[in-house]
């Protein structure tokens, strides 16, 4: 009777233990690959050449994501290109969101594409950005964030095009609902604006999107 109840004790401590080990693996949605206090997850980062001297942290908002389309990281030098949310980068007035996309839907009567982000830890709104896609003295700048190349300690960012030679094809595969990237804004003004210049039903305008992949 007593070795039953010691086996039973011991698995129920077992299954804490783990449900505890796997809790502290995931934030929301996000995968956690690697920080400083858990371990590398070298089966999944095996082909990857990440700098562990440069990174804090690194999750994946899809764990699943075997191009990189869902990198979050956060890394030492505070780099503007990590972390979530809606930012602003320092010494400039170039206001910027890195988020998850939540939606990507056609502006009625209009080539441009409305862009809704989300924080891929909790699924709270960030922002909903307007990519302009007809050709005009304003347009929307795609690059690419190569997340697994390091340059002295560096993100490689690589051009991509422009939205009005993309068009909308392309730009349905470079980004996808549940990717992660960065939108920068067009300031309202070029001197000092912190604020996004706003087009119709006062939706900021991006200027720049920056896809990420392994």
């Amino acid at each position: 009777m007593y070795k039953k109840r010691a086996i039973v004790l011991l698995l129920l401590t077992a299954l804490i233990i783990i449900f505890v080990f796997f809790s502290n693996q995931y934030r929301g949605k996000a995968k956690v690959l690697y920080n400083n206090k858990i371990a590398w997850d070298t089966k999944k980062l095996k082909a990857i050449s990440f700098n562990r001297n440069f990174y804090k942290s690194i999750y994946l908002a899809d764990k699943n994501d075997t191009e990189g389309r869902t990198v979050i990281y956060e890394r030492y030098d505070n780099s503007w290109l990590g972390g979530v949310g809606v930012m602003q980068k320092s010494n400039t007035s170039l206001r910027y969101a890195i988020g998850q996309i939540e939606s990507i839907e056609p502006v009625e009567n209009s080539e441009d594409l409305y862009l809704t982000l989300i924080n891929p830890f909790d699924d709270e709104y960030l922002i909903k950005g307007k990519i302009i896609l007809a050709e005009s003295n304003i347009s929307t700048d795609f690059r690419k964030e190569k997340v697994a190349t390091l340059a002295d300690g560096e993100p490689v960012i690589t051009p991509i095009g422009v939205s009005y030679v993309l068009g909308r094809r392309e730009i349905y595969e470079l980004m996808k609902v549940g990717d992660v990237i960065i939108a920068q804004f067009l300031p309202e003004n070029n001197v000092d604006s912190s604020e996004p210049k706003k087009g119709k039903n006062n939706v900021p305008l991006i200027v720049r999107i920056i896809v990420r992949r392994f």
